[in-house]
């Protein structure tokens, strides 16, 4: 699936959800103490700009791609992906219940995305087992939730395949 495929999927899964408010998108990288930073930043931003904050919030991250193969001619892309759901709490009790609803949001999230998978079942796939839904917490100094990650694979034997008519004659 390629990234505006994902963002697409995405944005139309928190439309479609009765309880998701707002969306946010964030790329992030591969070094998790700066793609901290970057949502820390982002949310810390978000809140000085002082516009009504649309919550709970669907916050999607940018796949990241990897490559598998049978050592033949079978090529998969192997795609990790990842969305927060959060919420602003202040008290023990608010934090506890924006963890609870997210990890509810999270699970109807995750059954959006196997649907949409399965509808399209010739081009993706995906493994439960690459599933996790991390509970975070204090984010900005108010934002609780969780952190959902998984994989899901499609075919990309063809998409690595060489393509002459892509070079010119002196490539």
């Amino acid at each position: 699936m390629r990234h505006g495929d994902y963002i697409t999927m995405m944005k139309q899964m928190q439309e479609a959800h009765i309880d998701l408010k707002g969306y946010a998108r964030i790329i992030t990288g591969a070094d998790p103490i700066q793609s901290a930073m970057d949502i820390e930043s982002f949310l810390v931003a978000k809140g000085k700009k002082r516009q009504s904050q649309q919550l709970p919030l669907l916050m999607v991250e940018t796949t990241e791609t990897g490559y598998l193969d049978n050592g033949a001619d079978n090529h998969l892309r192997d795609s990790a992906a990842g969305f927060f759901i959060l919420d602003k709490a202040t008290t023990d009790d608010e934090k506890d219940e924006a963890i609870s609803i997210a990890e509810v949001i999270a699970e109807d999230c995750i059954g959006y995305i196997k649907k949409h998978l399965l509808d399209n079942r010739a081009k993706y796939f995906m493994s439960i087992q690459d599933l996790r839904i991390e509970k975070i917490g204090n984010l900005a100094s108010q934002y609780y939730g969780v952190y959902v990650s998984f994989l899901f694979r499609t075919n990309s034997t063809t998409d690595l395949k060489y393509k002459p008519e892509k070079f010119t004659a002196n490539g």
